[in-house]
């Protein structure tokens, strides 16, 4: 179940270069904040709210190259594991040499009222992302997961690999993949290897409509956790560029023998919407 917490941290650490340019492109002070109340919430094909409402609240302070980010996400594990919220902390900078922008990314992760400190950690990353076109581009990312509690949960390297293309204005395809040697999800004893693959496809449509979908694997090699894949579909409706409403799908291949073994409350599908929110300091400005 560290995983639920863990693989976000990579994604982060990429998406972040987006962030960014912004950034690059103001060399002053700004902060964007986005918060979020959804009606229930998913990672990886799996809910982690227990079917119930979900919020979350990011503020990203950026100056120049540099960069923050702060956020707080409720999250709900049931009676096993009374765990309210998850948070990350995080500071970097992407110095940017031609068509390479570098994102250099230390972050600390935990969980707030957890039963134990295990998923409690400190993770560097490094993230290059080489332009070659309006349409093409790729990544190459290297990250340490650094756990406070060894006994509990093993650390371990991570390599991350994703390409975005963009045929035309308004379809955009993304690929990554995640390979993780001797990571030990289910077993700190077990010297394993986790490989994580996902594909999505985003689609603009006219009036601030976007739909797009997703498809995921989660391969657990040599460890007691089953492998899964895991799909996500959903339509986003922008307002404006600040309110934005999204109903989204999900499922996975797990049933309900090797449920136990990936979720604390359950494995089923299900619908959900989203209040997305958000702005930035220099908005106020215009």
């Amino acid at each position: 179940m560290i995983l639920k917490s863990l693989t976000i941290a990579t994604c982060m650490a990429s998406s972040c270069l987006g962030l960014l340019s912004t950034a690059h492109a103001e060399s002053e002070f700004d902060i964007a904040i986005e918060a979020i109340i959804a009606t229930d919430a998913q990672r990886f094909g799996i809910p982690y709210t227990d079917d119930k409402l979900n919020g979350s609240v990011f503020i990203n302070p950026t100056y120049d190259i540099y960069y923050g980010s702060i956020y707080f996400e409720g999250v709900d594990f049931g009676p096993a594991n009374p765990t309210k919220a998850e948070y990350k902390a995080a500071i970097g900078a992407t110095p940017v040499f031609g068509n390479l922008a570098v994102d250099f990314n230390l972050q600390r992760r935990g969980r707030v009222n957890a039963p134990t400190n295990a998923a409690n950690r400190w993770l560097p990353y490094v993230t290059g992302t080489y332009t070659f076109s309006d349409q093409v581009s790729t990544s190459l990312g290297v990250g340490y997961y650094a756990y406070d509690n060894k006994a509990l949960a093993k650390s371990f390297w991570e390599i991350y690999g994703a390409v975005d293309l963009t045929p035309t204005d308004f379809l955009k395809l993304h690929g990554e993949a995640s390979y993780e040697p001797n990571s030990n999800y289910s077993d700190v004893t077990i010297n394993s290897d986790y490989v994580e693959l996902i594909g999505s496809a985003t689609v603009t449509l006219p009036h601030g409509f976007e739909v797009y979908g997703k498809v995921g694997y989660e391969d657990y090699i040599k460890q007691t956790l089953p492998s899964y894949t895991w799909v996500e579909a959903g339509v986003n409706y922008s307002f404006n560029e600040h309110v934005i409403l999204g109903l989204k799908a999900h499922g996975n291949s797990l049933n309900s023998v090797n449920c136990p073994a990936q979720a604390f409350t359950t494995c089923d599908s299900s619908v959900f919407a989203t209040l997305t929110l958000r702005g930035k300091a220099s908005d106020l400005r215009k």
